[in-house]
C-alpha cells in the first residue's frame, strides 16, 4: 500500500470522518462548561478571608433529625461550635424519639443557642420532611437560613462565615457544596459519582446565571423567600424533591450565589443502605418531571452527543479496519483518546478543586460510559 492511496477516503467516508469530529466538538463544547465550577472554587478560596472576616448577617441553621442518635452527638456539636457572631440552630425530631430528645436536651444544656421542636403525630399523613422543614423554618428567628443535616459535618470553624458571605449584596439563596466521606465498596464509589456529577451539572448551571436545582445538605435561602413562594404548597405529596423543587421554582440568575471555598463545603459522613438510596433516587427521579426550564434537556443534550459520538467513532474504526481502509481506524482512535483524555483530565480538576477524593478506576469506568452521566443510575431505578 502506497501513501497516496492510504489517504485516499470516498467522499462518504470524508462525510463521516466529519460527523464524528463535529459531534466530538459539540460534546466537548458541552462539558468545557464545568471548568467553571473549577474557576469559581479557586475565586472563592482566594476571596474567602476578605468576604468572611467581619461576618454577615445572623443566621439560623435548619435541621431535621430521625432516629440518627450517634450523628447527632458527633455532628450538632460542630455546628453550634462554628466561629460565627450571631446564629441560631434549630432541629426538628421527626420521628419524636425519647433518645434523640434526650441528646438534644443534653446538648442544649451546653449550648444555649440550640432549639429544638418536633414533627406532631398527625403530621404523618404528609411528607414529614416537609413539614419538618416548614416548622424548623417558621420557628426561625432570622432571616437567612442555612439549612444541613445530621449525617453532615461542617469542613470547618468558618462553614457559616463562608455561607453567610453568599447573602451579601442582597442575595436570597445560597448554594454550597456538600461531599461523601465514605469507604471504597462499589456502592459506596456509586453514590459518591452520582452525588458528585450531579451537583457539578447544576452548580455549573447556576454559575452561567441559570440556577436549576439544588440538593439540601448545604443550601441557604432567605425566610421572607420561602413563604413568599408559599414555602412547599402543592408539593406534599411528593415523597421527596423538597429542596430541588423549590430552589427550580425561586432561584434566578440575580438572587442566587454560589460558594465553593473549601471551608464552605459539608461533608457527608453517613451513606445510605442501597435499598434507601435507591427509594432516593425514585423519589428524585418522580420530581425532577416537575422540574420547569431546558437545563434537563441541555443535559440530555450532552449524554445524547457523548452517546452519538461513541457509536460514530467505533462504527468508523470497526469500518476502517474491515475494509482496509485504515487512515478511518487510526483518526478514530484518536478521537476517542481525545475525548477521554480531555474528559478525565476536567473531571480530575473538578475533584480537585471541590476537595473530592479521587474516584479511581470508577472515574475511567463512567468516561468510556459517557460524560457526565451522573444520572444513569437513577434512570437504571425500577418502579
Amino acid at each position: 500500500m502506497d501513501i497516496a492511496s492510504f489517504f485516499a477516503l470516498s467522499a462518504t467516508e470524508w462525510a463521516a470522518l466529519g460527523l464524528v469530529v463535529l459531534l466530538l466538538v459539540l460534546h466537548l463544547a458541552c462539558v468545557w462548561r464545568y471548568r467553571r465550577v473549577c474557576a469559581c472554587a479557586r475565586a472563592s478560596e482566594e476571596g474567602a478571608g476578605e468576604e468572611a472576616g467581619s461576618g454577615g448577617e445572623p443566621l439560623s441553621v435548619v435541621l431535621v433529625a430521625h432516629d440518627e442518635v450517634e450523628l447527632l452527638r458527633e455532628n450538632l456539636p460542630l455546628i453550634l461550635e462554628q466561629d460565627y457572631p450571631d446564629f441560631e440552630v434549630i432541629v426538628v425530631n421527626d420521628t419524636g424519639s425519647d433518645e434523640v430528645e434526650e441528646v438534644l436536651g443534653a446538648l442544649h444544656d451546653r449550648y444555649p443557642r440550640l432549639y429544638h421542636t418536633f414533627v406532631p403525630a398527625e403530621g404523618c399523613r404528609v411528607s414529614r420532611r416537609k413539614l419538618a422543614l416548614t416548622i424548623g423554618i417558621k420557628a426561625a428567628r432570622h432571616d437567612c437560613l442555612v439549612l444541613t443535616g445530621c449525617d453532615c459535618r461542617p469542613s470547618g470553624p468558618r462553614w457559616l462565615r463562608q455561607m453567610a458571605a453568599g447573602f451579601s449584596g442582597g442575595r436570597e439563596m445560597v448554594f454550597g457544596y456538600s461531599r461523601y466521606r465514605l469507604g471504597r465498596s462499589r456502592h459506596e464509589r456509586r453514590v459518591r459519582q452520582v452525588h458528585f456529577l450531579t451537583q457539578l451539572r447544576y452548580l455549573a448551571s447556576a454559575l452561567e446565571g441559570k440556577p436549576y436545582m439544588a440538593y439540601g445538605q448545604n443550601l441557604g435561602y432567605r425566610k421572607s423567600l420561602f413563604f413568599r413562594h408559599k414555602g412547599f404548597a402543592g408539593l406534599f405529596g411528593l415523597e421527596g424533591g423538597e429542596d430541588t423543587l423549590f430552589v427550580n421554582r425561586t432561584a434566578t440568575g440575580e438572587n442566587t450565589a454560589v460558594v465553593l471555598s473549601p471551608e464552605s463545603a459539608v461533608d457527608i459522613v453517613a451513606c445510605p443502605w442501597p435499598s434507601r438510596w435507591r427509594g432516593e433516587l425514585r423519589a428524585r427521579r418522580e420530581s425532577a418531571e416537575l422540574l420547569r426550564g431546558g437545563q434537563s434537556l441541555s443535559w440530555a443534550l450532552e449524554d445524547f452527543l457523548c452517546i452519538l459520538f461513541q457509536l460514530g467513532a467505533a462504527g468508523l474504526a470497526v469500518y476502517g479496519f474491515q475494509e482496509r481502509v485504515y487512515l478511518l481506524t487510526i483518526v478514530a482512535a484518536v478521537l476517542l483518546l481525545v475525548r477521554l483524555g480531555i474528559f478525565l483530565s476536567l473531571m480530575r480538576r473538578c475533584l480537585r478543586a471541590l476537595g473530592e477524593a479521587p474516584l479511581g478506576f470508577s472515574l475511567l469506568f463512567l468516561a468510556m460510559r459517557r460524560a457526565g452521566g451522573a444520572l444513569l443510575a437513577e434512570r437504571r431505578v425500577k418502579e
